[in-house]
């Protein structure tokens, strides 16, 4: 009896480690899969994709269902005269640390920002209201992940309008993970303050789909001087995929 005990006994602790040994490990966190967890000394350096992912990237009004009115092709920086701005690097650490590499000291910014701020880099406006502008990073820039309500104000309800003045709105977004940033950091475009606030509508370890604000109301610069006011009022929600920076 005692031999046939001992016996079961080590067939249920070779029964556990088999098990434990199969067990699937805990899926990774979004903080994880943004910043490659508190391993990744040097944080993770995403950039923007040239590739289209379809129903993912384009633009859109901004509304909670975030849908995309204007779809882009692959590469449309470079299809924009922009390609150059795929270089831009946003680097996430897990301590909540943000590091923004321009690079070449340039990046992707909204074109009416740029012409306000006197950053526009001559020669570079796109019909999609992008622009290169010169950028200096902050110093010591961090970031946070929230799971509270986003809300969105003075948003223009319809992107494409000529109206003086645009109908505008709180618009309020319940159920989304998004990023906001210190002072003078964002990511994706560089634009007006109130624009430094991204939806993360999908992320795994090699890609994150984002939805980004960008303030590109039409008759800003209409003659009568009448638009002006509405410079930095968000327009268009812009979705872009990034990816991991290629090592």
């Amino acid at each position: 009896m005692k031999k046939f005990l001992l016996s079961a006994g080590k067939m249920l602790i070779l029964t556990m480690v088999v098990l434990n040994s199969c067990k699937k490990e805990d899926a990774p966190t979004w903080e994880d899969m943004l910043t490659g967890g508190p391993t990744a000394k040097n944080g993770k350096t995403w950039v923007l994709s040239d590739k289209n992912y379809p129903a993912q990237d384009g633009a859109g009004d901004i509304s909670p269902g975030m849908a995309i009115i204007k779809i882009f092709p692959d590469n449309v920086l470079t299809i924009n005269s922009l390609g150059g701005e795929y270089d831009n690097e946003f680097t996430f650490f897990s301590n909540g640390r943000y590091v923004i590499n321009p690079v070449n000291g340039i990046v992707l910014s909204g074109i009416i920002y740029a012409i306000m701020s006197q950053t526009l880099v001559p020669g570079t406006e796109s019909t999609l209201g992008f622009c290169a502008a010169n950028y200096t990073p902050p110093a010591k820039a961090t970031w946070k992940l929230n799971s509270t309500d986003m809300v969105v104000e003075n948003a223009i309800t319809d992107p494409t309008t000529t109206a003086i003045p645009p109908v505008r709105s709180n618009v309020t977004f319940t159920g989304v993970k998004w990023l906001s940033f210190s002072p003078g950091a964002y990511m994706g475009i560089h634009d007006y303050a109130g624009t430094a606030k991204v939806i993360i509508k999908e992320i795994t370890k090699d890609r994150m789909n984002v939805a980004l604000l960008l303030c590109s109301y039409a008759m800003t610069f209409d003659p009568s001087g009448d638009g002006l006011q509405y410079a930095n009022s968000p327009t268009w929600f812009v979705q872009f995929t990034l990816v991991p920076k290629a090592k």
